[in-house]
């Protein structure tokens, strides 16, 4: 994370079996699982400076989890998120919407909120190739691009 100076970094599906917060070294560590199945669970690791101005975590379930961190000129909610597959029902999939929509409603509206992690997104039926998100080769703007999508 030092090395590319991030201070917050979300992980999904890491399958731990026991949910905490603690300290590792300099980073927080901040973990919702599901201890029966030993399946999805989702993780949030701060810095140490980020770390300690947690003003809150929610370990909602092993999709969700919320940390919010007290900043200027106002406070910065995170959600990590771990979506239901492709493969799952679509009861399952609106249902982790909905728990994504009661988690950000408590806080503040003037909070900046990130909703974060792996949405198991599809793009179009059978379209598979190339697919970039982020800074081009130059890191002078940001694409998006997919076959048959974009630039």
């Amino acid at each position: 994370m030092a090395k590319n100076n991030l201070n917050v970094l979300g992980l999904a599906e890491v399958r731990w079996k026991e949910q905490g917060d603690f300290w590792l070294e300099k980073y927080r560590i901040i973990h919702c699982v599901n201890a029966k199945a030993g399946a999805n669970g989702v993780i949030i690791i701060l810095d140490e400076k980020t770390g300690k101005r947690v003003k809150k975590v929610v370990q909602h379930s092993d999709r969700l989890i919320l940390v919010k961190i007290e900043a200027e000129p106002v406070d910065i909610v995170i959600v990590q998120v771990y979506m239901p597959t492709s493969a799952s029902d679509d009861e399952e999939v609106e249902k982790v919407y909905e728990q994504i929509y009661e988690l950000v409603a408590i806080e503040k509206a003037s909070d900046y909120l990130i909703i974060m992690g792996d949405w198991n997104a599809v793009i179009g039926e059978g379209v598979d190739g190339k697919s970039q998100f982020g800074y081009d080769e130059s890191k002078s703007k940001i694409k998006s691009t997919q076959k048959g999508l974009g630039p």
